[in-house]
């Protein structure tokens, strides 16, 4: 260019091009949205994965303790179990010859305590340990197993399921109507939880004074916070047992009631060693799969985010470097040659 051409505008100054500034302006954005993202999304995981190990943790110390409670009982001296299982045994057969009016069913209050805990008689029945613990109630199939403390009050239900004073011991004698009683829905455990997903057919056990009695399911309803009439009911030729659980889960409205009746192991009733969690086993499966396709579709739409600005701000910067370059002709003469 000679010194007659006229420059309308100047390229701005700096040490380096702006086809190299571009990028690395693009970079820092993308680099930021990348970080804030990626830290959204691990925190939520973090959270969720979190939750739900501590409740798998509260679950293997519940499931821990039930299974305290057998080996202390196996260590008792004979016949100390086989006599705590005949005095309960006849606590039950008093307490069905007993008129309805004369039954107290539930934790009702007496003063400053429940009848339940003034009840020395019931509470010095079947304890497996010096805090009041029965046994354990365990179902395979939506893997619980926790233990089964006297009465259905706050104590008792924090740590495992509560029998319901009133109802039968869980002897599991002919004539009885036992009812076990347990939260759903709490954050730190699972307990009851799941006790909608047993149907007609399925099985859970009790382990009572070193042995297990196995229940099939024949009955599920939902009925009022109130009616306790159905506890009342019995078959002089079975032994019930009853799961109690407030339901809906987080609302709590009504009780989800599964009944089973006691029937010989291992048949018609499997060995509890023998049944399994299916969701566990699939659900490990699933949330491994889908943890990887998040994974996947989240780094892909990154990338793809970052080509899509990156391309944008590219171009932008070389029309504003192009607009900036260009010469302003007007007036413009070239230069005369030399002869």
């Amino acid at each position: 260019m000679t010194k007659n051409a006229k420059v309308g505008r100047q390229a701005p100054k700096s040490d380096e091009p702006a086809s190299q500034r571009a990028p690395q302006s693009v970079d820092k954005v993308v680099l930021i949205t990348l970080i804030t993202q990626w830290l959204t999304f691990f925190l939520a995981v973090a959270i969720l994965l979190g939750t739900i190990g501590y409740m798998v943790f509260n679950g293997i110390q519940q499931s821990q303790k039930a299974d305290q409670l057998t080996t202390e009982v196996a260590g008792w001296p004979y016949p100390k179990a086989k006599v705590e299982l005949e005095q309960a045994i006849r606590y039950n057969k008093e307490l069905a010859a007993k008129p309805k009016s004369e039954r107290i069913i539930g934790d009702v209050m007496d003063g400053d305590a429940s009848y339940a805990r003034k009840d020395k008689e019931y509470m010095g029945m079947l304890n497996a340990d010096s805090i009041g613990s029965m046994g354990s109630v365990e179902i395979p199939k939506i893997s619980v197993k926790i233990p089964i403390h006297h009465t259905t009050d706050a104590r008792a239900l924090a740590d495992g399921a509560g029998h319901l004073y009133g109802s039968s011991l869980p002897a599991g004698n002919k004539g009885s109507h036992s009812v076990i009683s347990a939260h759903s829905g709490e954050i730190d455990a699972l307990l009851f939880t799941r006790l909608h997903e047993l149907k007609k057919g399925d099985f859970f056990y009790l382990r009572i004074m070193g042995g297990v009695q196995g229940y099939k399911v024949n009955d599920i309803r939902v009925i009022q916070p109130d009616d306790f009439s159905y506890f009342y009911t019995s078959d002089p030729h079975k032994a019930i047992v009853t799961l109690l659980t407030c339901t809906p889960i987080g609302i709590n409205t009504q009780r989800l009631l599964v009944t089973g009746v006691r029937a010989k192991i291992p048949m018609p009733i499997p060995d509890p060693d023998t049944q399994s969690d299916p969701v566990y086993f699939w659900g490990a499966i699933a949330a491994g799969i889908l943890l990887i396709a998040v994974i996947i579709w989240f780094t892909h739409r990154l990338r793809a985010q970052r080509r899509s600005r990156y391309a944008h701000s590219s171009a932008h910067h070389l029309s504003s470097y192009a607009a900036h370059s260009s010469f302003d002709l007007e007036g413009y003469k070239p230069p005369r040659r030399e002869r």
